[in-house]
């Protein structure tokens, strides 16, 4: 489903930016392509991925060394993985290039950095995770990366709640970097109810969007 939904096709370059569940997205789409020489990686920074039927090329400079299945790529500092200074030679020799963008400090919402997301050059796909299981929560820093830039970015207040306005704000807000010729999905993790969904379909046409539960890998698609 996965697949089909994001229409995976030969020398992808796929970004994953957002917040909570971008980590668990890539590796899922990489797992479901285990069958290409596929490379799982960051292009700024992110929790080392542990599969002992990946191959680990971690620290790993030499493009020559990817196999068919998942390549895990990058250079571990201060026990998280920092993207290569040059990814070239490994998307030549790749099938599928996947990749997280930016970082949320694993909570559910962030601020964006005047540079984040950091997108490659020829990426063709993007996909923004935002999670809708704390629609209605009050705002509260402890789900919320960078919580006083969100505030300010976001123009609302520690006593507004997770709307569905604010919502469509931080998913135009992750996509506000242009990217030529890209592809732009939105998945909305942890969320089945058709009545939240449908509405955000109708405010977001310029996305293909998607829902459902990463860790039980459900996935459905809403407008495309």
């Amino acid at each position: 489903m996965l697949n089909e939904a994001l229409e995976i096709k030969q020398k992808d370059k796929i970004a994953i930016i957002g917040s909570g569940g971008k980590t668990t997205f890539a590796y899922n789409l990489a797992r479901k392509n285990q069958d290409k020489i596929t490379i799982l990686t960051t292009s700024t920074k992110m929790y080392e991925i542990k599969d002992k039927n990946f191959n680990n090329l971690y620290n790993e400079t030499n493009a020559n060394k990817l196999k068919k299945g998942v390549n895990l790529c990058g250079k571990i500092i201060d026990n998280k993985v920092n993207a290569l200074d040059d990814f070239s030679d490994f998307y030549k020799n790749c099938d599928l290039f996947i990749y997280e963008a930016d970082g949320a400090k694993e909570l559910p919402y962030k601020a964006w950095k005047s540079n984040e997301p950091v997108i490659l050059e020829d990426t063709n796909k993007i996909v923004g995770i935002v999670p809708l299981h704390l629609l209605n929560h009050r705002l509260n820093k402890d789900f919320i990366h960078r919580f006083d830039e969100f505030l300010k970015v976001f123009k609302v207040s520690e006593n507004d709640v997770i709307s569905i306005d604010l919502i469509e704000n931080i998913c135009l807000k992750m996509f506000e970097i242009p990217i030529s010729n890209s592809s732009n999905f939105i998945f909305f993790n942890r969320c089945d109810d058709l009545k939240v969904l449908n509405e955000l379909a109708k405010r977001l046409k310029n996305f293909r969007l998607l829902a459902g539960f990463l860790k039980e890998e459900k996935y459905i698609r809403l407008n495309f």
